[in-house]
């Protein structure tokens, strides 16, 4: 009895031990998705920051949508009247109340949640989206398309009927909130940076650090702007800095009548807010009115996303100045894309048409004063550049030495989704790709490519890609940023996979893929030191299992020992 228990025991710290040691790899699926960008139009000018959003098209009927934004290139999703996430990732960001869909209720099917589409579109009668860091907010509607038992011709069918491209709506791009003020230079016009704007109540005390009142005092930054979220009632605001004073006196402020951006101008005087926010933009006078505030334009801000009208693919370029009325000039290398201007919060938007952009080219965007600034003598600002996104992807997966890769798995990973992947397709025997516009996103994505075991082979941004198969493209004449070139069912896809389907990742890589900085990612060398730790482990623990059968063997025949020598034994074998 005492041999058989010895050895269950045994048996259950051994396979213990081995549970609580190993790592062990795990796999993970997710489906492709599918992202419409989404209309959006103010409901009540900027009361609560309420909106409606609707799309044409571009979903399948019956299926979940879930609800996301971009803010500063960051997705995140919004959250139902109840406060549950319209989104099934359980990684995903949500920002409570800043992020509210009110009117349409949640709804679960076959593990997906999000908002039902009834007709192919969507809409959603009242979502308040508000932050207090960033003023453009875009919005997208993200549904996941199940693989399984769909064939990749069949899917990609499917995808070719959903009219992905022709359901985003041209308004789609960003809505911004005035911001509750800016405060501004009364002689040049230019905004202040670093003024203490600080809240105070009805009593002139300071009013407290809440979820609305992120900070008090509120600190410009190179736009000027400060932001204050607050119940109904009586405010006053106190603004400060070194050599500027305010409030102006009533000739100043008289001065400033000929002037059309800066609106609601404050000197003081209390503001009573009632049933909806209330704007007011501070002139402060320089102590020196021959040295005013003069600095150069900035883009604070830069977004792109890419939608398709009237047959023509383009690239809409969105952002923040920190300068209102700046005039944005866009330039591939030296040849001019168009030029827009930024409205009286800084904001601008600019649609380039694709064809017009060189395929290995960043856009380039430089700010410039325009004449609202007569005095400046900093009229222009530091260049920004921004990659075009591609209509398609096709060419080959190559590997960090340059050689195809066959029967590759290349992924197409959101940059600002914490690395969700949006779409995975299989590289044929050599190496060759191409992916349908259907499954190309409209915004920001890199492409990585992996191997069966989910081994990261490398990854790149589109343009690099662009580069690599430089010579493929050309001399096939294709255009990555044609319109809908293979929306059609007889083209010849990729095979469309799960993402990923059948890899095994290790569990630091489950919900993403690494960012690669070095030859060898720091996910590499994580899972390199993981690695070394599991079997440093697995050998300690081999160890420990010799020596305790040792021990058991010499216990058992000790045992034995004792009783073939005891006396009893003795006497039993002379009977």
């Amino acid at each position: 009895m005492l041999k058989k228990l010895l050895f269950i025991t045994l048996f259950l710290i051994l396979i213990t031990s081995i549970n609580n040691s190993v790592v062990l790899a795990q796999k993970t699926t997710e489906d492709p998705l599918i992202i419409v960008c989404l209309a959006a139009d103010k409901i009540n000018a900027n009361f609560d920051h309420a909106l409606r959003l609707h799309s044409k098209g571009g979903f399948f009927i019956g299926e979940p949508v879930e609800i996301w934004r971009t803010i500063n290139g960051t997705l995140q999703c919004a959250v139902d009247k109840n406060g549950e996430p319209l989104c099934s990732d359980p990684k995903a960001v949500t920002v409570g109340k800043e992020f509210k869909v009110y009117s349409n209720a949640r709804e679960t099917k076959n593990g997906k949640v999000g908002i039902i589409s009834s007709d192919g579109g969507i809409t959603i009668s009242e979502v308040r989206s508000w932050t207090a860091e960033e003023m453009a907010h875009v919005f997208y509607g993200v549904q996941r398309i199940d693989t399984t038992p769909i064939s990749a011709e069949s899917l990609a069918q499917k995808l070719a009927q959903a009219q992905i491209r022709g359901g985003s709506e041209t308004n789609c791009v960003t809505i911004n909130w005035d911001p509750y003020g800016i405060v501004f230079d009364a002689i040049s016009y230019e905004p202040i940076p670093a003024v203490n704007v600080e809240l105070l109540d009805s009593q002139h005390k300071k009013v407290p650090v809440n979820p609305g009142v992120k900070a008090n005092p509120f600190l410009t930054s190179l736009d000027g702007k400060f932001n204050f979220l607050v119940p109904d009632g009586i405010y006053y605001l106190l603004p400060s800095k070194q050599n500027y004073f305010f409030p102006l006196n009533s000739t100043q402020i008289a001065a400033l009548s000929g002037q059309t951006v800066y609106t609601d101008l404050y000197v003081g005087d209390p503001i009573v807010q009632k049933g909806k926010i209330e704007h007011r933009d501070i002139p402060m006078n320089p102590a020196d009115v021959n040295k005013p505030t003069d600095n150069p334009p900035q883009i604070m801000s830069i977004n792109i996303t890419s939608f398709t009208q009237g047959g023509t693919f383009y690239q809409l370029v969105y952002g923040l100045t920190t300068h209102p009325q700046t005039i944005i000039k866009a330039y591939s290398d030296e040849r001019a894309l168009g030029q827009t201007s930024a409205d009286r919060t800084g904001k601008f938007e600019l649609a380039i048409n694709s064809s017009l952009i060189g395929p290995e080219k960043p856009i380039r965007l430089i700010p410039e004063k325009g004449s609202f600034y007569a005095l400046a003598k900093n009229r222009v600002g530091p260049e920004v550049r921004i990659d075009p996104l591609p209509s398609f992807l096709e060419g080959y997966a190559y590997d960090k030495s340059l050689k195809a890769v066959a029967d590759a798995n290349v992924h197409i990973v959101l940059t600002g989704m914490d690395n969700k992947i949006a779409a995975s397709v299989k590289a044929d025997e050599n190496g060759f790709v191409r992916i349908s516009n259907l499954l190309i996103p409209p915004l920001p994505f890199k492409i990585v490519i992996t191997d069966n075991q989910g081994n990261l082979i490398n990854q790149m941004t589109p343009r690099n890609f662009i580069s690599l198969n430089k010579k493929y493209l050309d001399s096939n004449q294709v255009d990555l940023f044609s319109d809908l070139s293979y929306n059609n069912t007889t083209a010849s896809y990729s095979a469309v996979v799960a993402n990923p389907n059948s890899i095994v990742f290790a569990e630091n890589r489950v919900g993403g893929l690494p960012d690669s900085k070095t030859d060898k990612t720091a996910s590499e060398q994580t899972s390199e030191k993981e690695n070394q730790g599991n079997s440093l482990a697995l050998v300690f623990i081999t160890l420990i299992i010799l020596l305790m059968l040792s021990g058991l063997g010499m216990y058992l025949f000790r045992l034995r020992s004792q009783h073939i020598n005891s006396p009893q034994s003795i006497d039993s074998n002379l009977h």
